[in-house]
């Protein structure tokens, strides 16, 4: 018998090839592993064959075992799912209707980058009901939850006072309230009227409410009166049984009323006739 050459190739195994994620984000649909590898065409099955991000956790190990015709090694994978970032932002959702409009950040703390359904919070638009925007992250950031926002558009308050419009020339310096009937504190552009500096005039003082709450400011009038110069000539009545006296008072002022009975009625004329002998007292009113 003559020699038997026999030629036996050794072949290197091959390490299958695959183009696959490290990370699946809680969030994402199934992943699916591929029956062949990326391009080697090598066909075979995975001990793990599919992953449910939203059913899954951790990390998970899945290997794949080539068919028994190729030359291959097994192959290990894993697959770390992921719980999605969310967007954190310093923005203050409770804002007044006095505010400037407010334009959200585009960017979070974190350095998230996206828009917002409504990118500007303007109180006078909205004002009155609740506002809700949405942040969507840059679909170039992987695995970043969106973030929903509601605004309260708050009313601000005005202070309450009981305050006088007029002083008259008589009446004491008035010191204004520092606090409202409201329990508002705050302080006036004029906190006193004093009454012989302004007679005749017509001040206007504002309350400025402490701090930065959402509070109105309060404007008030307070009118100053001053004494009317007033003259008055009187004609005796030819006797004393006789009703032709006449009481006249003389003004510069046209928008008087006068009263001889204690104010029970008033007239426009500033002339009292047919009176009898007496002491008379007459109001004068503006």
């Amino acid at each position: 018998i003559g020699d038997i050459n026999i030629t036996i190739q050794i072949i290197d195994l091959i390490v299958p090839n695959f183009n696959l994620p490290t990370e699946l984000c809680s969030n994402d649909t199934i992943f699916i592993f591929p029956n062949l590898t990326n391009d080697q065409f090598i066909s075979g099955t995975w001990s793990i064959i599919d992953i449910d991000p939203m059913q899954s956790s951790g990390v998970i190990n899945s290997i794949y075992t080539p068919d028994s015709e190729y030359c291959a090694t097994n192959f290990e994978w894993q697959i770390t799912i992921k719980t999605p970032s969310v967007p954190n932002f310093n923005i203050d959702t409770t804002i007044c209707n006095l505010d400037n409009p407010y334009t959200l950040p585009l960017v979070s703390n974190t350095g998230i980058t996206g828009s917002w359904s409504i990118p500007i919070i303007d109180p006078t638009t909205v004002f009155g009901s609740d506002t809700t925007t949405i942040f969507f992250p840059d679909a170039s950031q992987y695995c970043i939850e969106q973030l929903e926002l509601t605004f309260s558009i708050e009313e601000a308050l005005t202070p309450i006072f009981n305050l006088p419009d007029t002083l008259c020339w008589d009446n004491e310096d008035l010191i204004l309230p520092l606090s409202s009937l409201n329990d508002i504190d705050g302080i006036w552009s004029i906190p006193n009227i004093n009454i012989n500096d302004n007679l005749g005039q017509t001040l206007t003082t504002i309350f400025m409410p402490d701090g930065n709450d959402c509070r109105n400011t309060y404007n008030h009038q307070i009118h100053i009166i001053a004494p009317y110069p007033i003259d008055v000539i009187t004609s005796d009545p030819i006797d004393c049984e006789s009703d032709d006296g006449m009481i006249t008072l003389l003004t510069n002022f046209d928008d008087l009323e006068y009263s001889i009975d204690g104010g029970s009625t008033w007239q426009l004329s500033s002339v009292f006739d047919q009176l009898g002998a007496g002491i008379y007292s007459i109001l004068v009113r503006s």
